[in-house]
This record gives C-alpha cells, sequence and structure tokens, in this order.
C-alpha cells in the first residue's frame, strides 16, 4: 500500500487539511495517510524544513511527502517533485528542500499537470495530484520536465571561535525544549573531550557538562544534551525552557571550551 505524509501550516480549525486528504481519496481510495505535522507556524519554510528533516528517515523508502508551507509558485518558484534517497518529495521550490537535503537529490522535476486549470490551493490541485500518481507507480519523469537543482536558501552555520563554538536556537518544540544548530558531529570536533559550559544570553543562564537528556538532572533545572535530532539541546527537567528563560528562536548560544584546558 502507497504512503503518503503530510506537513503543512493549515492547523485544524480549517477545511483546508481535510480538502486536501478528500483529493487524496478520491483519486486513489486505498492509500496511507500519515500526519507529520500542521502545525507549522504559518509561512515558516524553515521550521517546516527542520520537522520534515527529522521525520521523513523514520519512513521506509518509496514515502511520498508531501510539504505544503507557501505553496504558491511565481515566475521564480517552481512546483517539483524530487527524488532524494529512495524518497519523494513534493512541494514548492522555495529554498525549503535546500533545508532538507544534505546533499544534491538524485532528480528534480518540475510539475506540469495539463488538467490543472486555475490553481488556487497547489496542495490538492497540484501535491496531491502529482503523489497520487507517484503512489500509483507512476515514474517521478511523467510529472513534468527536468530541473537542474534546487532553490538554495542561506543557512547560518555555527561559528568555531577560539573560546568554542557560537551557534543559534533553530526550532523550538512543544515541551519548550531549545533545538541548537550545533550536531553533534561538529561538537565532537571541536570539543576533543575537553569539558564544556553552554551558556544562553550572555552568562545568565550557563549549564555545565552534559547530560543524557532533561530528565537526568533535578526538576526545575536546566541541562543540555543531545536529543534524538542530533543536535545540542537544552530543556529544562517537567518545564518549559522557552517559557521560563524567556528564549526565542534564533537567539544565540555560546559552547565554550577553553576556561576547561
Amino acid at each position: 500500500m502507497a504512503l503518503i505524509t503530510l506537513t503543512s501550516d493549515f492547523g485544524h480549525a480549517d477545511p483546508y487539511l481535510s480538502g486536501v486528504k478528500g483529493a487524496i481519496y478520491q483519486q486513489l481510495p486505498v492509500v496511507q495517510l500519515v500526519d507529520i505535522s500542521h502545525e507549522i507556524e504559518k509561512h515558516d519554510i524553515a521550521q517546516a524544513a527542520f520537522i520534515a528533516k527529522q521525520a521523513y528517515q523514520n519512513f521506509p523508502e518509496g514515502t511520498i511527502h508531501i510539504i505544503g508551507v507557501k505553496p504558491h509558485a511565481n515566475q521564480s518558484i517552481e512546483h517539483v517533485a524530487i527524488d532524494y534517497k529512495g524518497h519523494y518529495f513534493i512541494g514548492a521550490d522555495n529554498g525549503m528542500f535546500s533545508l532538507i537535503f544534505d546533499e544534491p537529490p538524485t532528480k528534480v522535476i518540475s510539475i506540469a499537470l495539463q488538467d490543472t486549470g486555475l490553481i488556487n490551493f497547489p496542495v490538492r490541485d497540484v501535491f496531491a495530484k502529482a503523489a497520487c500518481h507517484l503512489a500509483r507507480g507512476g515514474t517521478i519523469d511523467l510529472l513534468g520536465r527536468p530541473k537542474e537543482g534546487i532553490l538554495q536558501m542561506m543557512v547560518f552555520e555555527p561559528i568555531v571561535q577560539p573560546s568554542g563554538i557560537r551557534g543559534h536556537i533553530q526550532y523550538i518544540d512543544s515541551y519548550g525544549n531549545l533545538i541548537t544548530n550545533v550536531s553533534y558531529t561538529l561538537f565532537q570536533q571541536v570539543a576533543q573531550s575537553r569539558e564544556v559550559a553552554v551558556s544562553l544570553r550572555g552568562a545568565r543562564h550557563e549549564v555545565r557538562g552534559l547530560s543524557a537528556n532533561a530528565s537526568h538532572v533535578p526538576e526545575g533545572e536546566l541541562a543540555a544534551y543531545f536529543g534524538n535530532s542530533n543536535f545540542l539541546e537544552l530543556g529544562i527537567n517537567a518545564g518549559s525552557a522557552s517559557q521560563l528563560l524567556g528564549i526565542r528562536v534564533n537567539d544565540s548560544v555560546m559552547i565554550n571550551f577553553e576556561d576547561f584546558l
């Protein structure tokens, strides 16, 4: 049975999500739909990319992923179907996919559906049709013409400094945990087995050493650890680090090593 995932900023109060699902079931009554998230902040392609990147790796190859965030096309943005590491991604080429993929995709197709007509709901009228085509076993090449690469979005990478690594908060989950853009690989390269202190907002909030997770410190205390995302995270045991510390996405974080040499 075909497997299609859905990620969007639709929420659940409006009829948009049910409209997309209904259109898929009309075309393909036997299909398995999986909701990844529909609580993306409106038009936030960076958040959509982070969630999609963390989620898709748990699905089997051949899964079709529809991402309906900022889905409209214009003179510089096309609707695309992408083959990446055995998965299919469908959405608008607005820079989002460059945040999901770690390497160039195998194939990018600019979608050109002949019977679309006026498009005012591309997730339903374009993405769902393309997904159903793939789910029926159709080839990605029949969806349109080949496209050279994808639109690149500027990414603010962590900065390695003499004193350590300066990064930022790239995502805050529903528990208020703060997920940085500092990967485990980069951390290990720079740390070289040295002790660590992680600071937020200068030295106002500091954590010394790493924990396995937030539950390994007393309730109400802040912990730093590497979670499922493979990025350095900060969380408060039984509390929301974002709310209690007043931290938001894009706030800076400093990882210091030099004081412990």
